[in-house]
């Protein structure tokens, strides 16, 4: 069920963090997918924006450092913001904590699809 997914991702944040302490100089283009549908819920969908707020202090972002984006999705997907959007992590988290809950169905496939297709582009702030 989805509260084993969010517990999952609550264990592995703390455990990733701990791994990336001697790593700081790998980076990454990220892009976060969250379902944002009524089957998650409100309260649910508020403690897994607070679960990226928390991994993004994990990663240097920055121009040259780690690029960081946000889809969310229910009947379609959204992007919040695209990867490089945001220089830093306090202002990734800013923006990650703006997201609305959206609720609707939920469309994974075309949330999947769009993150595949559109979001790594360099037009998207891919690299």
């Amino acid at each position: 069920a989805w509260w084993v997914a969010v517990l999952s991702l609550l264990w592995a944040g703390e455990e990733t963090r701990a791994q990336r302490a001697g790593c700081k100089n790998v980076h990454y283009d990220l892009v976060f997918l969250l379902d944002s549908s009524s089957s998650v819920g409100r309260e649910n969908f508020q403690k897994v924006r607070q679960w990226v707020v928390k991994l993004v202090e994990t990663f240097e972002v920055g121009v040259d450092g780690t690029h960081v984006g946000v889809v969310s999705y229910s009947d379609r997907p959204h992007t919040e913001f695209e990867l490089g959007a945001h220089h830093s992590a306090e202002a990734v988290q800013r923006a990650a904590n703006a997201i609305p809950y959206r609720r609707g169905n939920t469309r994974t496939g075309e949330a999947i699809g769009h993150v595949a297709l559109d979001s790594f582009t360099v037009q998207a702030g891919g690299r």
